[in-house]
C-alpha cells in the first residue's frame, strides 16, 4: 500500500442478528488492513443482539457502538447514524448477515490507487443455504463518475439492479466526504433497497470515478427471511424508491453527465415550405433534456426561406446536419436522411409540429425499460405554441401498453387491438424506433406523396421483433396547419406517377397490406381495417366538406368490394358468419354507408339503363 494507511470505518446496522452477527464482527476483527474503526448501530432488537454489541465494546476499543431511540423500520437510519459519528477518512458497510474475507479492507483500500478514485468496489460471493459459495466474477477496471452512473442508469431503466457491486453501499469503500455531504434524511427509513439508493447518491455526488477489482471478501448470505431475501425487502416501499433515483438520475447536472454516455438518437426532420412553423419545431428538438441527438434536416426543396432558418440553426448547433434534395414527397426525405444516420435510435418530427423538452428521453427510457424496438408517445393536437401547456413537475412515465408478440404487433397496427385514445398507430412521428429498423425500411414500397407512412409503419411494425412500448402522455405537439397536405385536398401520387383519391389509395394499400404481410390467417384483420378506414374517411372528409363527386365514387366502389369480401368469408366459415353478417350490419347503420347512398343508388339506376339502351 506504500504508505498509504488511511482510517477506515466499517458500519453494520443491526436489528436481530443473534444468529449471525459474531461471524460478521470477527470477521472484521481478523482484518489484515488494522487501521479500522467498527461502528454497530442497533435499531432496537428484540434478541440478544444489542448485548452482544455491547460486550464486543467492552472488549475492542475500535469498536464503536449506538442504538436508536426507537425502530426506524429499515436499515437505512442505522446506516445514516454510522456516518455521522464515523471519524474515518473512508467508509464501508455490510449488512449484519454477512462477513467479509481478511483481506476485504486491504484490497479496498488498494483499490482506491492511494485515493485516486472517489470509490472502491470489490467482488462477493453468494452464500446459499446448503452451504455453496457463487462467485460474482469480472475483469478489473475502473470507470469515470458519468460512465458508472450512465451504468447504474441503464440498470434502473431495465430494473437490473445488482449487476455490478456497486449498485450497493456493501462491498464499496467510500470516501468519508462524500458520504458525510450526500443527505439522507429525506429518504423513508422503510425505502425499498436503501443500499442501492445510498450507492446512487453517493456516486452522484462523487467527482474522481469508481474502480473495480476481481476480489471475492464479502459474503453474501441468501437465507430466507434475510434482509434481501424474504425479509424487509419485501415490506419495503418500492414505489417510493424508483421515484428517488428518478430525481437523483434527473438532476440537470446529473443527467447532463448521462447524456454524454448515452446512445446517440438520430432526429429526422424533412423540411417543405415551412418557414413560419420551423423555427418553433428546431427549438424544441435543440433544447431537448437527452442530449446526445444528431439532428438531420432534409431540404426537400423548399422554394421559401426554409433553407436559411436551417443554415441559421447549424451555425449555433454543431449537432445538425443539413441535406437538400429536389421535391420528391415525406417519404423520400425521410429516406434521404435515413441513408447517412449514425445514431442507434431514430425518431421523425414532422416540421411545423413541436415536442415536449422530455420528448426523446422518456421515448428512450421506455425503450430500454421494456426491452422492445418501437416507443410510442401520446400526442395533442394544436394550432398556436400558446395552446401548449408545459408540465410542471415531470414524473417517471412509465408505458401503459406493451405488446411483445409480433402477430400481435400487426394486429396493433391494423387496429384489431385498440390503441390508447390519444396515440396514432400508422405515422412515422411520435414514435423512437431502432436504427436497423429504419435502415431496413423499403422506400420505393411507401414512395407515396400523402398518407406515405402508412406503408412505413407497416415495415417497421412488422420488423419489431421485441414489440413496442405505448404511453398516452402528450409529448408530441401536431400542428393543425390548414396548408399541410395532410389538410389539403390534394390527389395523391404514387410509386409510379399514378395520380389517386383518398379512396382509391386505401384500396391500394389494403392490397399492399395482404402482400406484404402474407398470412391467410390474418387476412380478415387486414379486410376489417379496410372496411373500418373506408367508414372513417368517408364520415371524416363528408364533414371537412372534401367528399367530392369523384371521392364519393371511389368510396362506394370501395364498399362494393368490402361487402364482397365480407361474403366471401360467411361461405368460408360458417362458425364465424354471425360474425362477419353482424360487421355488415354496422357498416348498413354506419353514418358513411347512408352519406354514400345517393351515389350508389344513382350507380344503381345507370345500371339498369345501360342493360335496356345497351346500343348507349
Amino acid at each position: 500500500m506504500k504508505g498509504f494507511y488511511p482510517l477506515v470505518s466499517c458500519i453494520i446496522p443491526v436489528y436481530n442478528a443473534e444468529k449471525y452477527l459474531d461471524q460478521g464482527i470477527t470477521s472484521l476483527l481478523n482484518q489484515t488492513y488494522k487501521n479500522l474503526e467498527i461502528i454497530l448501530v442497533d435499531d432496537q432488537s428484540t434478541d440478544n443482539s444489542w448485548a452482544m454489541c455491547k460486550d464486543y465494546a467492552e472488549k475492542y476499543p475500535n469498536i464503536l457502538i449506538f442504538q436508536n431511540k426507537k425502530n426506524s423500520g429499515g436499515p437505512l437510519r442505522g446506516r445514516e447514524r454510522g456516518i455521522q459519528e464515523a471519524r474515518g477518512e473512508w467508509i464501508t458497510s455490510m449488512d449484519c448477515d454477512d462477513y467479509v474475507g481478511s483481506n476485504y479492507v486491504e484490497h479496498l483500500v488498494d483499490a482506491t490507487h492511494e485515493g485516486s478514485y472517489d470509490i472502491a468496489v470489490t467482488g462477493y460471493s453468494k452464500l446459499h443455504e446448503d452451504g455453496s459459495k457463487e462467485d460474482f466474477l469480472w475483469e478489473n477496471y475502473s470507470q469515470t463518475t458519468a460512465e458508472r452512473l450512465r451504468a447504474f442508469y441503464q440498470h434502473f431503466l431495465a430494473n437490473n439492479f445488482w449487476t455490478d457491486p456497486s449498485d450497493t453501499s456493501g462491498q464499496n469503500l467510500i470516501r468519508a466526504t462524500i458520504c458525510k455531504s450526500t443527505d439522507l434524511s429525506k429518504y423513508s427509513s422503510s425505502i425499498y433497497a436503501e443500499d442501492t439508493l445510498m450507492a446512487l447518491a453517493f456516486i452522484a455526488n462523487s467527482k474522481n470515478g469508481v474502480n473495480f477489482v476481481d476480489h471475492h471478501d464479502f459474503v453474501w448470505r441468501q437465507v430466507p427471511g434475510s434482509g434481501s431475501h424474504g425479509g424487509f425487502s419485501d415490506r419495503a416501499n418500492k414505489t417510493e424508491f424508483f421515484k428517488a433515483c428518478y430525481d437523483i438520475f434527473h438532476t440537470p447536472s446529473i443527467y447532463s453527465l448521462i447524456n454524454k454516455q448515452c446512445p446517440l438518437v438520430t432526429v429526422i426532420i424533412p423540411v417543405y415550405n415551412v418557414e413560419k412553423y420551423l423555427s418553433e419545431c428546431l427549438d424544441s428538438i435543440i433544447s431537448q433534456t437527452y442530449e446526445n441527438l444528431e439532428i438531420i434536416v432534409v431540404n426537400d426543396g423548399a422554394t421559401d426561406g426554409s433553407q436559411a432558418i436551417i443554415d441559421e440553426y447549424k451555425k449555433k448547433d454543431l449537432r445538425i446536419v443539413s441535406l437538400k434534395q429536389k421535391n420528391q414527397g415525406l417519404n423520400m426525405a425521410r429516406a434521404k436522411g435515413s441513408a447517412v444516420i449514425t445514431g442507434e435510435y431514430v425518431a421523425f418530427v414532422d416540421s411545423d409540429d413541436i415536442v415536449h423538452e422530455d420528448y426523446i428521453r422518456v421515448m428512450y427510457e421506455n425503450l430500454i425499460e421494456n426491452s422492445v424496438d418501437i416507443s410510442i408517445s401520446g400526442l395533442k393536437n394544436f394550432a398556436q405554441k400558446s395552446e401548449i401547456k408545459k408540465f410542471e413537475d415531470p414524473v417517471l412515465i412509465h408505458s401503459e401498453q406493451v405488446i411483445k408478440d409480433r402477430r400481435d404487433v400487426l394486429n396493433y397496427y391494423l387496429g384489431e387491438i385498440p390503441s390508447i385514445s390519444n396515440v396514432h398507430q400508422m405515422t412515422a412521428w411520435g414514435k423512437l424506433y431502432k436504427a436497423g429498423i429504419i435502415r431496413a425500411t423499403d422506400w420505393a414500397f411507401s414512395n407515396y406523396r400523402r398518407h406515405e407512412d402508412n406503408l412505413e409503419s407497416l415495415q417497421w411494425y412488422s420488423m419489431a421483433e421485441n414489440g413496442i412500448a405505448v404511453q398516452s402522455v402528450p409529448l408530441y405537439y401536431y400542428r393543425k396547419n390548414p396548408n399541410s397536405i395532410t389538410q389539403t385536398l390534394q390527389q395523391n401520387i404514387g410509386p409510379d406517377g399514378q395520380k389517386l383519391n383518398y379512396f382509391e389509395f386505401i384500396n391500394e394499400v389494403y392490397e399492399k397490406i395482404k402482400t406484404f404481410i402474407d398470412d391467410e390467417s390474418m387476412n380478415v384483420a387486414i379486410l376489417n381495417h379496410f372496411a373500418n378506414t373506408n367508414r372513417s374517411q368517408v364520415k371524416n372528409f363528408f364533414i371537412g366538406g372534401q367528399l367530392d363527386s369523384e371521392a364519393m365514387e371511389s368510396a362506394t366502389q370501395n364498399w362494393d368490394r368490402i361487402i364482397a369480401l365480407y361474403n366471401q368469408q360467411i361461405q368460408k366459415s360458417d362458425t364465424s358468419a354471425r360474425r362477419w353478417e353482424n360487421t355488415i350490419k354496422d357498416i348498413y347503420d354506419s353514418p358513411s354507408w347512408r352519406i354514400t347512398k345517393v351515389p350508389r343508388f344513382a350507380k344503381r339506376v345507370l345500371k339498369k339503363l345501360a342493360k335496356r339502351n345497351p346500343e348507349n
